[in-house]
C-alpha cells in the first residue's frame, strides 16, 4: 500500500458550500442533534485529518496488512455517529473537535489491534495485552467489547490529568505538537521560543506524562511521526 499519495480534494458539492468555512464544533453540534447535512460536511471536511492520523498511529504497521487506513477511518466515523458517542464530546474551544476525534481514533485502534490479535490466536476474546510499543493511546486503555465505545469516555479526564501534571509551557508544547500537529518552527513562533526549545518542552512533557503513568512505555516518541497523506473518502455510510 502506498502511504506517500498526496491527498486528493474530496469531489463533492458540498465542499464549495459556505458553511463549510463556519466553526467545525457548531456544525458538529447541529449533526448530533440529527442533522444529516451537517453530518454530511463533517464527514468530507474531517476525512484527510482522520487518514493522515490513522497512518502515523504506532497500531498502524499491525493493522496495516489487513485493512486500509480509510477502513479505519470510516469504522470510526460510523462508531461516533451511529453508537451515542457524540454524548462525550465537550466543545472547549476551536480545535478541540480535532483533538477529541484524534484521541477517539487512538483508542479506537488500540481496541482494533486487540481484536485482531485475539482472533489470530483464536481466543475471540479481546482480552489480551498489546505487545509493548505497538499503541499510541494515552496511558491505560481498558478492553472492550465493542471496538471504541468505552475507552471513548476517558478522554475528557485524561485530558484534564495532562494540563495538571504538566507545567504551563510544556502544555502548550504538547497541544501544539501533539494535538494541532505544528511543526516545531511553528510552535517556536508562537511561544516566543527557539524549535529547539519546543523539541526539548515536548520530551520533558513526554518523560513527566509517561512518569504519571498517562503514557505507555511505547508512547517515546509521540508527537515525532513524520506526517503522512490522505485519500478520497467514501460516501458516509457506504460500506
Amino acid at each position: 500500500m502506498d502511504d506517500t499519495a498526496e491527498p486528493v480534494a474530496p469531489k463533492n458539492p458540498a465542499l464549495s458550500d459556505p458553511a463549510l468555512s463556519e466553526r467545525t464544533e457548531a456544525q458538529w453540534a447541529r449533526a448530533r442533534k440529527g442533522s444529516r447535512e451537517d453530518e454530511r460536511q463533517l464527514f468530507f471536511k474531517l476525512w484527510n485529518f482522520v487518514v493522515e492520523r490513522t497512518r502515523r498511529n504506532r497500531c498502524w504497521p499491525g493493522l496495516k496488512p489487513h485493512m486500509e487506513a480509510e477502513d479505519v477511518a470510516q469504522s470510526l466515523w460510523e462508531l461516533v455517529f451511529r453508537r451515542g458517542s457524540l454524548q462525550y464530546f465537550e466543545d472547549r474551544g476551536a480545535g478541540s473537535l480535532r483533538v477529541w476525534l484524534g484521541c477517539c481514533l487512538d483508542h479506537h485502534m488500540v481496541d482494533l489491534l486487540r481484536h485482531h490479535k485475539a482472533e489470530r490466536r483464536g481466543g475471540g476474546e479481546a482480552n489480551l495485552p498489546l505487545d509493548a510499543g505497538n499503541s499510541s493511546a494515552p496511558g491505560f486503555v481498558p478492553v472492550s467489547t465493542e471496538p471504541g465505545v468505552l475507552s471513548i469516555v476517558q478522554f475528557s479526564d485524561w485530558k484534564d490529568r495532562c494540563k495538571e501534571v504538566l507545567q504551563r509551557r510544556e502544555y502548550a508544547v504538547w497541544r501544539l505538537r501533539v494535538d494541532d500537529e505544528l511543526e516545531y518552527a511553528a510552535i517556536g513562533e508562537a511561544l516566543s521560543i527557539t524549535p529547539a526549545a519546543a523539541r526539548g518542552l515536548l520530551k520533558r512533557a513526554r518523560g513527566r506524562l509517561h512518569g504519571r503513568g498517562l503514557l505507555g512505555d511505547g508512547d517515546a516518541s509521540i508527537g515525532d511521526e513524520p506526517g503522512a497523506r490522505g485519500g478520497n473518502p467514501p460516501e458516509p455510510g457506504d460500506e
